[in-house]
């Protein structure tokens, strides 16, 4: 299945791939349509969390992953339709609090779990 990171990487670039689709969707609907789908999914997962729903929760899990990763792609879209180009320092920002934001989703919910 590969390591955390790995899985992260993966769906970052399933977000970014996916998002070309959406090209003809304003940013701002993808934006707001994102968000959406990610307060449902956390909804969903704390439930399951409460439940111990385990495979519900890897699910909404994965899904949050892959929203985020989508969020990640639709911010940098924007800094390279204001700008013109992504500048390197913007790009690992971005990177690093889709890690960050994972990385924390994932704690959250194990620390849920033990209770």
């Amino acid at each position: 299945m590969g390591t955390q990171e790995e899985q992260w990487a993966i769906a970052l670039k399933k977000a970014r791939q996916q998002s070309r689709h959406a090209n003809e969707i304003p940013l701002g609907i993808q934006k707001g349509q994102i968000e959406e789908q990610m307060q449902y999914q956390k909804n969903l997962l704390e439930q399951a969390v409460f439940t111990q729903n385990i495979p519900v929760r890897n699910a909404a899990l994965d899904r949050l992953i892959e929203l985020r990763g989508k969020q990640t792609a639709v911010a940098l879209k924007e800094l390279h339709e204001l700008f013109g180009a992504i500048a390197t320092p913007a790009l690992e920002s971005e990177i690093r609090q889709y890690y960050a934001d994972c990385k924390n989703l994932i704690a959250a919910t194990e620390a849920g779990q033990e209770r």
